[in-house]
């Protein structure tokens, strides 16, 4: 749509004010280095700016598809406006004229936004350099502290009934996980995965433009799934698992068994005993029904953590009851006299 040296003219219509740098596309999305070209701001933007827009070559959608699509990106680009500290801050909105679609549908949402000034792409974790530098599992609780702190700043007030006021990530790829080089904490490089709570708004005939299986929760391609707290706890378990080098291609929605592979290989790699807490948290929270996970990000953040968590009693043995009762010792006789 656009090349390199190309110049946008933003929200106003008057000003060309974004100047293309460069750009590279994915199946499904064009992205654009942008430079502030606008002469007469005074303080233009030096962060980095990046524009981005829907890419539907190759994709044979029809007008219907077309239109979803674009429904879609809008309704993360309006999730994203509320301007949350763990994501780019959008900073212009607008159509443009896509060429390759159809007249009718041919304009085409495009957003700018920018990055911090310094932060650095995180990539998963190697074992090596893991063994000589840090606990696993104090790392597998760091990582999943910052995803947990991201997507309970999304869910809002659990006693708010609007669905729209309450939103969820539905994924986390590796590749969207940036880490301030000033700060050390964790943000999200790309926010078209958000959605409002409620109804998966899943329909076979047109896939959706951003979410990937191997990166989300089995409700989200379920035409009757409800996307809740619980579809984050599914994400988070998934992305820290990605953080040491697991892959959910091949068989994106794990069984069970399958999870205790995964975990029992884990361990195996980076050389460590993970503790029960935390293999009970990876399982309950990658339970392919929402309604078996944690029944809150604080409760599923407390297993993870070994906080609140109470290790279920061994076969035969009553939980009321310790296995092993200390004797009974007779009460102490007090003496008469004066006080």
């Amino acid at each position: 749509m656009f090349s390199a040296g190309s110049v946008i003219r933003d929200s106003s219509g008057l000003n060309t004010r974004w100047k293309v740098v460069d750009f590279f596309c994915d199946p499904t999305m064009q992205f654009f280095k942008l430079h502030d070209a606008d002469a007469s701001l005074k303080a233009p933007m030096i962060r980095e700016v990046r524009g981005a827009c829907l890419n539907f070559n190759g994709n044979n959608l029809d007008e219907f598809g077309i239109r979803s699509w674009k429904n879609q990106f809008e309704s993360a680009i309006q999730c994203a406006s509320r301007n949350f500290s763990f994501f780019p801050e959008p900073i212009d909105f607008f159509h443009v004229n896509d060429p390759d679609l159809p007249g009718a549908v041919r304009e085409t949402p495009f957003i700018v936004y920018s990055y911090p000034t310094k932060y650095c792409e995180v990539e998963p974790i190697d074992p090596k350099e893991a063994a000589r530098t840090f606990s696993i599992t104090s790392m597998v609780m760091k990582i999943g502290k910052e995803l947990n702190n991201i997507v309970r700043s999304l869910h809002g007030d659990q006693h708010n009934q609007d669905n729209q006021a309450r939103l969820v990530l539905r994924q986390c790829p590796l590749r969207d996980l940036r880490r301030l080089q000033t700060t050390n904490a964790l943000f999200i490089g790309e926010f078209f995965s958000l959605a409002s709570q409620g109804n998966s708004g899943f329909n076979p005939a047109t896939p959706f433009f951003s979410l990937k299986r191997e990166y989300s929760a089995p409700e989200c391609f379920s035409i009757s799934g409800e996307l809740s707290e619980a579809t984050d706890m599914y994400v988070i378990a998934k992305t820290i698992l990605m953080n040491f080098g697991v892959t959910f291609d091949v068989n994106p929605f794990p069984d069970p068994t399958v999870i205790d592979r995964i975990l029992q290989a884990m361990q195996k790699r980076y050389k460590f005993k993970m503790p029960d807490h935390m293999i009970r948290y990876f399982k309950v929270s990658l339970n392919s029904s929402p309604a078996n996970r944690f029944k809150n990000m604080g409760e599923a953040y407390g297993h993870l953590t070994n906080k609140d968590y109470i290790k279920p009693p061994e076969p035969g043995v009553s939980p009321s009851r310790p296995q092993n009762p200390p004797p009974q010792q007779k009460p102490v006789s007090r003496k008469k006299g004066r006080f």
